[in-house]
C-alpha cells in the first residue's frame, strides 16, 4: 500500500494488487474514508464495478452500521 499525493483520485489498485490512496483522503470524514478503503480492497478480488462489486460494496458498508453511498465522489475534484 502507497499513500501519495494523486491529483484527481481517492485511490487505485493496480492489477498486481498495489493499493494506493491519496494523502488527502486523511482530511476527509471517516465513512468517506472508509468507502474509498473498501472500494479499493474490493478490486482486490472484483476487478470491474459490476452488479457483484457493487452487493459486496453495500454488503460491507453496512456491516459498519450504515448504508453504502447512492454516487461516491470518485475524483478529488468531484468529477466521476
Amino acid at each position: 500500500m502507497r499513500i501519495w499525493a494523486i491529483k484527481r483520485k481517492w485511490g487505485s489498485c493496480s492489477t498486481a494488487g498495489r493499493l494506493t490512496l491519496n494523502a488527502e483522503l486523511a482530511t476527509q470524514p471517516a465513512q468517506f474514508r472508509r468507502e474509498v478503503v473498501v472500494h479499493e480492497l474490493l478490486h482486490l478480488k472484483v476487478p470491474n464495478h459490476g452488479r457483484v462489486f457493487k452487493a459486496l460494496m453495500k454488503a460491507y458498508l453496512a456491516e459498519g452500521g450504515e448504508e453504502a453511498s447512492a454516487g461516491m465522489v470518485s475524483s478529488v475534484d468531484g468529477r466521476t
